[in-house]
């Protein structure tokens, strides 16, 4: 898959003043403003952790803010998105204008849009039929991932070097189900990226809050060991109560997101099984002849 280019002023003939933005859009220590300064030190706290360079990663209050402003980025009316499977329903397609194709039209909406842009969750959680073909040569434009649901406090091992663009988060260490602050880890020309944003900083109250937990994460190795033992305690659970549901089966995966493929026609009964343990379930879409359902072990009662 060839890099994905920001500037594209071909399909975006307004971004051709975006290089010098670019290039001068990148708060300094120094700055006189403190929210720049505030923006450049967690950029590059949070870039040591995961080992990629600052410019690369741009800083969002929300997911959602990631998802628009990637998909502001990369869309015009008219482009195709693809949506892997397995894959919570709330994923981008609430922020998608052309909607998502389903992953039995993924290879004839590959070949027909050579201007798709596919975006998956961890590879994890790709279905397998659909990893394949996001693989294949010619691919898509660009892919994007949602690794918000990596088990990593601090998002370390989230960012997909095979995708253009990774959504993470960083967590609350005393709670780890909620996440602080989400950013975008880009393979390339993050900058760019932060130039489509505008100049517009985030609330220096949220970045504080998000350097404070980023400080307390990287200090409290504990924590993180901690974390990880929850979700495998509430794994075990998952796969104890899966195995009485005839038909089901729950996908090797890793992270705070599990899915469980069922018989079609069985997934209400399925959520209505797992519900009662305490565990944060919700249908998925479906794929042909089977249905899905997506466990968040992070927001699953203790």
């Amino acid at each position: 898959m060839a890099d994905f280019d920001w500037l594209d002023v071909e399909r975006f003939p307004g971004r051709r003043h975006l290089a010098s933005l670019a290039r001068n859009h990148r708060p300094e220590r120094g700055s006189a403003r403190p929210v720049d300064a505030l923006d450049f030190s967690l950029r590059q706290r949070w870039a040591d952790h995961l080992g990629v360079a600052a410019d690369d990663l741009l800083l969002c209050a929300s997911a959602s803010d990631a998802w628009r402003l990637l998909c502001a980025a990369a869309l015009l009316p008219g482009d195709v998105a693809l949506l892997a499977q397995p894959c919570a329903t709330a994923l981008p397609a609430a922020v998608l204008a052309t909607g998502a194709i389903d992953p039995g039209a993924m290879e004839r909406a590959r070949q027909m849009h050579p201007r798709s842009i596919a975006l998956a969750e961890s590879p994890n959680l790709f279905g397998g039929d659909d990893a394949v073909i996001l693989s294949r040569e010619p691919g898509p434009r660009a892919l994007f991932v949602d690794a918000r649901h990596a088990a990593s406090l601090a998002g370390e091992g989230a960012v997909v070097a095979a995708a253009d663009a990774t959504v993470i988060c960083l967590r609350d260490p005393d709670e780890p189900a909620s996440a602080a602050l989400h950013g975008i880890v880009c393979r390339r020309d993050g900058a760019m990226l932060r130039a489509t944003q505008g100049s517009d900083p985030l609330p220096i109250e949220l970045l504080e809050h998000g350097l404070a937990h980023l400080a307390r994460g990287s200090a409290g190795a504990d924590a993180g060991r901690r974390w990880q033992q929850v979700l495998a305690a509430r794994r075990v659970r998952l796969l104890e109560a899966v195995g009485e549901h005839p038909g089901a089966v729950v996908f090797d995966a890793a992270g705070t997101r599990a899915a469980i493929g069922c018989r079609a026609g069985d997934g209400a009964d399925l959520v209505g099984h797992l519900m009662p343990l305490g565990l944060s379930v919700q249908a998925g879409n479906a794929h042909p002849m089977r249905n899905l359902v997506i466990c968040d072990l992070a927001a699953s009662a203790p």
